[in-house]
């Protein structure tokens, strides 16, 4: 079984290719001293550089309480007396709660801001990490020291494991960069009864250290991962003749149902789609349709809200004036410049002429506190009321707890870029809910029928020996295949969308086959301009600058990208960046660090942070 993963931490990796942080870690030690319990003293000790963002209050840290095998089988880790000091071993103060299986802790004042050096040092006591593998005769202790959801640099990272008494085995083994990866820049060695690790190179964002550490059987306490309990075994004390009903089951029932259940739910996805679909040629349109906004035709024409419908909503924004897009040459931390962008607001313009542009212009403009911004990563857990209201804290919103700024840089806005996202999506989809339909109550009444009709004939089926098991297979895969044709294919839109969709495609036909020789400059540059967030959104964003060539200029709303020859780059390397924020990132799983099977990511531990 795949790993479930946990959409909790921050989007840690940038949106554009440089190495520009606000902040960094400049070293992340931790201090295990495993006990003879099982339970482990952990102390790590960050130490933070904040010269170039002053107005920083603090950090968090979060850490899962559990953690998968690739099998399914789960290790729980509960942790306990957590106290945060600083360097000088001064109490910090710090918020602590326990939030989607993870330990959450907020560290800093909220009417205090850093100094340009800070130390955190925080200390818990975590259980049943250890682990006894027979086929490796040792038990291991495999830990993810860092965790790989930090939003920032990591530039030294190191770890040291103590045991409460010696061992003859003393196997060391570590992993670095992102989660699965098995490259090893670091080392792993063992001196004065202690394992020790540390990197070779600085972690980026989304990368971690992880370490494993054999030692022998019996000097400390080491836990099994939870499984189910095995089911009792069945026995018959004589064999009972079939009935009439179990041989017809065997010979054509189960087979007639599985192929019914099969059957059906496509067939009647295939007859709703039949009603609703939209069967015209495509011609040539030369205007998208009136009043639709670009995000939406693009959701519409495909039935997804992807990243390049979000890029083609920044960009209608600046076409009508409410932004600038800038790209500078940006100093990074380490070494060297990058190129950053920069959206800049005009706030003279008040007035939009659609819900979706002042969703995405207060998205993107709104200043939330970094400490709110972190209540949205794990967006798996909210509902369509809590995208709707965007409650980050206490409830209150997100624009009641933030404020409008003039510029904003595409690195700032990594760590909320998928809670925008998502917003817009939420509302696209509710701006046009006539457009777009789920599954009817009819059909919902189909599927949960077929599952307790054909899954409880199939559990029947299991209970007597006299039914074929491949006849309970054919009887299953029936069922299963026919659910999943039937949410496949039925029309995830209204007889309205796929009427909008036609429009969308005829429009699409003029973009891709536009002919501008007729027109001059003034008509070139308008055309161009107006229909450019809608060529965005189709993918066609080089076709349609390609059509216009060197008869244009650089639009006044693009700044410092090369002229108008490298608009087109330019904006697909916006929407193809955007791509890698809009997402999730996981959680760490348990297992084995030997024979092959460790990784970067793996064993408990983990999490991530940011600061605040």
């Amino acid at each position: 079984m795949k790993n479930l993963k946990i959409a909790l931490g921050l989007l840690i990796s940038l949106i554009f290719a440089g190495n520009s942080y606000a902040w960094t870690i400049t070293d992340f030690h931790s201090d295990i001293q495993l006990n003879a319990d099982g339970s482990a003293n952990v102390t790590e000790t960050i130490q933070a550089n904040f010269s170039r963002d002053l107005q920083k209050h603090g950090i968090y840290r979060f850490i899962p309480l559990q953690s998968k095998t690739d099998t399914g089988m789960l290790n729980r880790t509960p942790i306990s007396q957590v106290s945060v000091f600083n360097e000088m071993k001064i109490p910090r103060n710090f918020r602590q709660e326990t939030k989607n299986d993870n330990i959450l802790l907020v560290i800093g004042d909220p009417n205090r801001t850093v100094q340009p050096q800070e130390t955190y040092v925080i200390k818990y006591l975590i259980e049943n990490v250890p682990k006894e593998f027979p086929e490796n005769n040792f038990a291991e202790f495999y830990w993810n020291v860092t965790g790989s959801d930090w939003e920032t640099t990591i530039k030294k990272a190191s770890a040291t494991i103590s045991m409460p008494k010696h061992s003859q085995t003393n196997k060391t083994i570590c992993f670095t960069g992102k989660h699965g990866s098995k490259e090893k820049n670091c080392t792993a060695t063992f001196a004065d009864g202690k394992a020790n690790f540390a990197t070779q190179l600085p972690l980026y964002p989304g990368e971690g250290l992880t370490v494993v550490y054999g030692f022998d059987e019996g000097i400390v306490q080491t836990f099994d991962f939870e499984e189910l309990p095995p089911q009792d075994n069945l026995h018959y004390i004589q064999d009972p003749e079939p009935t009439w009903l179990e041989i017809f089951f065997n010979k054509i029932g189960g087979w007639g149902l599985g192929l019914l259940a099969l059957v059906y739910p496509i067939f009647y996805a295939r007859q709703e789609k039949k009603k609703v679909a939209v069967d015209k040629p495509i011609i040539p349109k030369y205007e998208p349709p009136q009043g639709i906004h670009p995000s939406l035709l693009g959701t519409v024409i495909d039935n997804s809200f992807d990243k390049k419908d979000f890029t083609a909503g920044i960009i209608d924004l600046a076409v009508n004036g409410y932004l600038e897009i800038e790209k500078r040459k940006v100093k990074g931390v380490l070494w060297g410049f990058s190129d950053e962008y920069f959206l800049k607001r005009n706030p003279a313009k008040k007035r939009f002429s659609s819900e979706i542009q002042k969703e995405i212009y207060e998205g993107l403009f709104k200043e939330y506190l970094n400490l709110d911004a972190l209540y949205f990563k794990d967006l798996s857990k909210l509902t369509k009321n809590d995208f709707a209201n965007m409650v980050v804290l206490n409830g209150n919103t997100a624009k009641e707890t933030g404020k409008m700024v003039d510029e904003v840089s595409m690195t700032k806005l990594r760590s909320i870029l998928y809670s925008i996202f998502k917003n817009i999506e939420f509302q696209i989809k509710k701006i046009g809910k006539q457009y777009f339909r789920g599954i009817s109550g009819q059909g919902i009444g189909i599927i949960l029928a077929l599952i307790v009709g054909v899954g409880g004939l199939g559990l029947l089926a299991t209970m007597s020996m006299y039914i074929s098991e491949i006849v309970v297979m054919g009887l299953f895969g029936g069922g299963i295949i026919g659910l999943l044709g039937l949410l496949i294919l039925f029309p995830k839109r209204t007889k309205e969308g796929f009427e909008l969709a036609h429009e969308a495609k005829c429009y699409r036909e003029f973009l891709e086959t536009a002919d501008i020789d007729k027109l001059d400059w003034a008509e070139k540059q308008e055309i161009f301009e107006k229909n450019l967030p809608y060529a965005v959104a189709f993918g066609l964003t080089e076709k349609w600058a390609k059509v216009f060539g060197d008869t244009i200029v650089e639009p006044r709303w693009m700044r410092g990208s090369g002229g108008v020859g490298n608009l087109a780059k330019n904006l697909d390397q916006i929407t193809s960046d955007i791509a890698g924020n809009i997402q999730a990132p996981h959680s760490s799983s348990g297992g084995s660090g030997f024979g092959g099977g460790g990784f970067s990511g793996g064993g408990s531990g983990g999490g991530g942070g940011g600061s605040w």
